[in-house]
């Protein structure tokens, strides 16, 4: 059970087991329609409603909403199915992907995409992608919900034209790839039935005319073809078109005059000849009559080339460059075009020639892994190898270096000056191949300094790749020259193509199959990389020819411009033994590389590079010759690369072998880089590997040891006999700080065992000078006594004496004994001043002992704080404490050692009432005393009142902890 939705055509939704839908309303229908075509992302519901009731307020639309998704649910649910098929949320609305339904449009889609994913996307040699397009053009009954709208809501049919417009593109390519499949075939019958549907999407496709009458002239209905064209001419006519032209055009005067059209029935014998076409391979200067449809980009690379060469009042660079993507042609386009005709020197239209008189030096080089070598045996061809080498090295050091050297080339006794154009074709192999950025630096600069040189003989060309353009922004100079200076390489025009197809093939007198040039037009299609593509599809059909006449057979048989290629690499790999097949396979692995951007790239390799890993040297030169004979590879002097990089992507083996390799590729590449970095610092130890890298690059070698060239293995090898050397050397340094380490233990345990035996000591004399203090403050309080008792014994012989005086006053006693009475009244009294003077001294003494005692304690603690590792703020706080109740010499030692520790890192205040204070053995807890007897205990670590003993309300005046910490004293 479940629900089907049919859009193209007239719109259908079936229920269950063949239920219709009916919609209550056209705007539940749009809305299932727009939530079904759209269910990859949830939709606000707010969006919803102004798209369907866009002339309603908010507030209403936003009700309509509603009540439309509830009918819809209504509508999709039954008793028998409880799936949900709208979700959402308060503010959202999706149709459940995952729900059971089937939609014609979406199968539609998933049936196009096949095909184009599938690895033969030609339909011309394809017989399954046939299939898959002609199920699709079953599903594709009408334009996309045929003759529905709304009228009311104008951006839910915007949507509708777009999406109608979009599906209708994509069944006329369809068709039109069916008809390509059906006319290569010579099924004429189907090629006409698949060009009249495409009418019925678009009744003026010029194309689809086209296809039309060459079907009804190669199916043998010449009358029907030309009556068709001519009504085509009379509806051209009405709707006010011109009539057509071009090879439509062309065919038809060919249909008229009874020209031969339909292909040869049999097969003859290939006649002999020069193949006119390149295959992979690009169009040099022997090629340039060859070398067609870039006429007019030639003619202006070469105007903006001679103009900023020879104007000799404008400042700006003497450079230009093209900029596309692989395979629009670039190399060809510049050796085959660019470089004859700046050769010619025809002076530009509407300038004076007598401005160009002038002779051109043409020097063309690839950066490769060693640019400044090439650009010094570009500019000194004629010199030795001794010379290059030298000329390289002034590069390097000199950015004028090219400037100079330009200036020397240019200059011509005979001739006078000379203008020199380097040409410097895949620019992009600077970044690619060439790992020494210093080189890169360089190459660079002399570049632009000679393109910039005033009045210079020096102009620069270049060919770069659109997708290393950005890499150029690396280095500023070459930025700032870019802009304005360069042209957008696109594919060619389906009239440039034409000639370059039709051109060659007469230059050599070999005939064209009629509908061969549509057909390859059709397969090329648009795309800016096909042209080595085509290029080798040509030449396959030319070596498939039949006589002189390149055919429609011979093109099937190649397999088309998508499959030529591989077909060609396949045979040519299957032509080959076992053990051939896997030097072919270490020969193209080691043709590639891993770009910075992790694209495969091609890469020169030597021979040498190559034999590695091969067990037989012949069978290498064996299958190297079999690749360049199927023009596979290049080999030059000494080197060898891939044709084109168009055959990395497009041969699926080999992009199979590079996917299973990727990793070894990445490895070798770094591996390579860092080799070549060792040897450019002379080989110094700071350059080799180590570590991880090296440990990891080890376990790879040891997996592949044939991928390493003889460079790579030096290199290796002497990283890990440096890395074992620094090993021994750590580990002999190990041992010996372990030995010290040791002995330092040693001496550290004497140590400790001789603090300990101190501390123990200086403990047994915190013990007796805390005993001390215990008695100094007994001593004090007798003190206190004695003075007590003598004040009131003053006292009361000072009221004896006043007593004596009022009776001798009082009695009128005689003056002797009154004399005698006061005398004696004044002794008693000095008497009792006496002994009060003696009760303060002793009481004086008593509290400076106490003090003195206190002071000692303090310091001792201190001091036995710092021996057993105490916490400094503890041992500044004692030492402070110490120095303040009096001044000792112990307290000045333990105030020195306080100041050489780390300042405390915790500090807490207490009010200034305190009097005393005193530390617990283990340096957690300090008490406190003062001023009305309380008596706190506060955490030495945190800083904070840990408790306050009740019961004690008197002045504190001293305070002391027992040795074990468990007394307050």
């Amino acid at each position: 059970m479940g629900v089907a939705l049919a859009l193209f055509g007239p719109a259908s939704v079936i229920i269950g087991a063949g239920r219709p839908a009916v919609f209550r309303t056209a705007k539940d229908q749009a809305l299932l329609t727009y939530l079904v075509m759209e269910a990859e992302r949830a939709h606000p519901r707010v969006m919803l409603a102004a798209m369907l009731w866009p002339e309603s307020p908010e507030s209403t639309a936003r009700g309509n909403l509603r009540q439309s998704l509830s009918r819809l649910r209504d509508l999709l649910g039954s008793e028998h199915s409880r799936q949900d098929y709208l979700i959402g949320s308060p503010e959202t609305i999706q149709f459940n992907r995952h729900s059971t339904h089937w939609l014609d449009v979406a199968s539609f889609q998933s049936l196009r995409k096949a095909v184009l994913e599938h690895v033969h996307r030609s339909v011309t040699t394809c017989d399954s992608c046939r299939l898959l397009l002609a199920q699709a053009l079953e599903l594709y009954r009408g334009d996309f919900l045929g003759e529905f709208s709304l009228r009311d809501s104008t951006p839910f049919e915007e949507w509708v034209v777009t999406r109608r417009e979009q599906l209708k593109i994509q069944a006329m390519w369809a068709v039109s790839e069916l008809t390509a499949y059906f006319e290569a075939h010579g099924d004429y019958e189907r090629m006409a039935h698949y060009a009249r549907r495409a009418l019925d999407m678009e009744s003026m496709s010029d194309g689809a005319h086209f296809n039309l009458v060459r079907a009804l002239a190669f199916g043998g209905q010449r009358d029907a073809a030309l009556s068709h064209y001519q009504a085509y001419c009379e509806l051209n006519e009405r709707e006010g078109l011109p009539p057509p032209s071009g090879a439509f055009a062309e065919f038809h005067s060919r249909l008229r005059s009874g020209a031969a059209l339909r292909p040869l029935d049999g097969e003859s014998v290939a006649e002999p000849g020069e193949a006119p076409f390149k295959g992979l391979h690009y169009f040099d200067e022997q090629d340039a009559d060859l070398f067609f449809g870039r006429e007019r980009l030639v003619n202006k690379l070469v105007s903006q080339l001679r103009k900023a060469a020879l104007d000799a009042e404008s400042e700006a660079p003497r450079f230009y460059a093209i900029v596309g993507a692989s395979g629009s042609g670039k190399t060809s386009l510049v050796r085959a075009g660019l470089i004859p005709a700046i050769k010619k020197a025809q002076p530009v239209s509407g300038v004076d020639a007598a401005q160009y008189d002038t002779e051109w030096i043409v020097r063309a080089m690839t950066p490769t892994a060693k640019p400044l070598g090439q650009l010094a045996l570009a500019m000194g061809a004629s010199a030795n190898t001794t010379g290059a080498w030298q000329l390289a090295r002034d590069f390097a050091a000199d950015p004028r270096a090219l400037t100079d050297a330009a200036a020397r080339l240019g200059v011509d006794g005979e001739l006078g000056r000379r203008r020199v154009l380097l040409v410097i074709d895949q620019f992009e192999e600077l970044f690619t191949l060439c790992p020494d950025e210093d080189e890169r630096q360089a190459f660079v600069d002399n570049l632009v300094t000679a393109a910039a040189e005033p009045d210079g003989a020096f102009v620069l060309f270049m060919a770069l790749r659109g997708d290393y353009y950005a890499h150029c922004a690396r280095y500023p100079s070459l930025r700032d020259l870019l802009p304005g200076r360069h042209e957008m390489l696109g594919p060619m025009s389906s009239d440039d193509l034409r000639r370059a197809i039709e051109e060659p093939a007469q230059q050599g007198n070999w005939a064209l199959e009629d509908g061969l040039v549509e057909l390859l037009l059709r397969d090329v299609g648009r795309e800016p990389g096909s042209l080595p593509l085509l290029s080798h599809a040509l030449l396959g059909t030319w070596q498939q020819r039949e006589g002189r006449r390149l055919t429609l057979r011979g093109y099937v048989a190649t397999g088309g411009v998508r499959q030529a290629l591989t077909h060609t690499a396949e045979k040519t790999y299957a032509s080959l033994n076992p053990a051939r097949q896997a030097v072919a396979r270490a020969v193209f692995v080691g043709l590639t590389q891993v770009g910075d951007n992790g694209r495969y790239t091609r890469r020169r390799a030597t021979r040498a590079e190559l034999l590695e890993g091969v067990e037989q040297a012949e069978w290498l030169d064996q299958v190297l010759t079999v690749l360049a004979d199927a023009r596979l590879i290049t080999i030059a002097e000494y080197s060898v690369e891939v044709a084109h990089e168009a055959l990395i992507t497009e041969w699926e083996r080999w992009s199979q072998w590079l996917e299973e390799d990727r990793e070894d590729l990445q490895t070798r590449r770094s591996l390579g880089e860092s080799a070549a970095s060792w040897v450019k610092s002379n080989r110094e130890p700071e350059a080799l590997l180590r570590g991880r890298r090296l440990a990891k690059l080890r376990e790879w070698t040891d997996a592949h040891p044939d991928k390493l060239n003889a460079l790579d293995r030096e290199f290796l090898d002497v990283s890990v006999a440096a890395a074992q050397r620094e090993s021994e050397e750590r580990e002999a340094r190990r041992r010996r700080e372990l030995l010290a380490a040791q002995q330092l233990a040693e001496t550290e345990r004497q140590r400790a065992e001789e603090q300990t035996q101190a501390a123990k000591k200086l403990n047994e004399r915190n013990v007796a000078l805390s005993a001390a203090s215990v008695l100094a403050v007994i001593l004090m309080l007798v003190a206190v006594i004695v003075a007590g008792q003598a004040r009131q014994i003053g006292d009361r012989n000072k009221v004896l004496a006043d007593e004596n005086i009022n009776v001798a006053a009082t009695a009128g006693a005689g003056r002797a004994t009154a004399q005698a009475a006061s005398t004696l009244a004044v002794a008693e009294s000095r008497l009792s001043a006496a002994h009060e003077a003696d009760a303060n001294f002793a009481r004086a003494t008593a509290v400076a002992i106490a003090d003195e005692l206190e002071a000692q304690r303090l310091a001792v603690e201190s001091n036995n704080l710092f021996l057993t590792g105490g916490r400094a703020n503890l041992i500044a706080l004692l030492s402070l404490r110490s120095v303040k109740t009096q001044h000792t010499s112990q307290g000045d030692s333990a105030l020195v050692v306080a100041q050489s520790l780390d300042d405390p890192y915790h500090v807490f205040t207490r009010a200034p009432n305190v009097l005393a204070a005193a530390c617990s053995p283990d340096g957690r807890a300090v008490v406190l005393g003062g001023v009305g007897g309380p008596i706190e205990v506060w955490d030495a670590q945190q800083g904070t009142l840990a408790r306050s003993p009740a019961g004690h309300s008197k002045d504190v005046q001293s305070v002391a902890v027992s040795p074990d910490g468990r007394w307050i004293l």
